[in-house]
């Protein structure tokens, strides 16, 4: 209890060591289509998610979509190196439940180049999320990676 007590005293008066501790999360944010593109794609928004995928990543994406009242057939943009396994799958049915499109990038803040999207990662936990889409797309120069999971021990196989 003491050495507890000791650690917790440590981590409260050394400046940035709890921060560090901090967990990241993946965050999300959009815009409405601009006015020209309506005609041609309708009112669906351009999404971006970035970070790592936590547990509620999902929740947190439906939160997102219901109180921005945006519409199906939008657009979100996956740029994470991973995270959680179930936070991926259940991120992917928010997805398909919102009828999203799906596709690797990130926010390009040089908006002058005429696009607000840049290439993106989307790995491990993100690839799972990415199925989720109703339609998939990968943008050039983007990475979307799969990897075979593994457990400590192996399992007895029957020879």
């Amino acid at each position: 209890m003491r050495l507890l007590s000791i650690i917790l005293l440590l981590l409260s008066t050394v400046p940035g060591l709890a921060r560090a501790q901090a967990i990241e999360t993946m965050t999300f944010n959009g815009e409405p289509l601009d006015s020209k593109s309506v005609p041609i794609l309708g009112t669906a928004w351009v999404l971006y998610a970035s970070g790592p995928i936590d547990l509620d990543a999902g929740k947190r994406l439906n939160q997102f979509l219901t109180s921005q009242r945006i519409p199906a057939n939008s657009y979100i943009y996956l740029n994470s190196p991973g995270g959680s396994l179930v936070g991926g799958m259940n991120l992917g049915r928010i997805i398909r439940q919102h009828n999203l499109r799906t596709d690797v990038g990130s926010r390009n803040s040089d908006r002058h180049l005429g696009h607000a999207v840049a290439p993106g990662q989307c790995y491990s936990a993100c690839a799972l999320a990415f199925l989720g889409g109703e339609f998939r797309f990968l943008r050039r120069d983007s990475r979307y990676g799969v990897h075979r999971f593994a457990f400590p021990k192996a399992s007895a196989r029957p020879g």
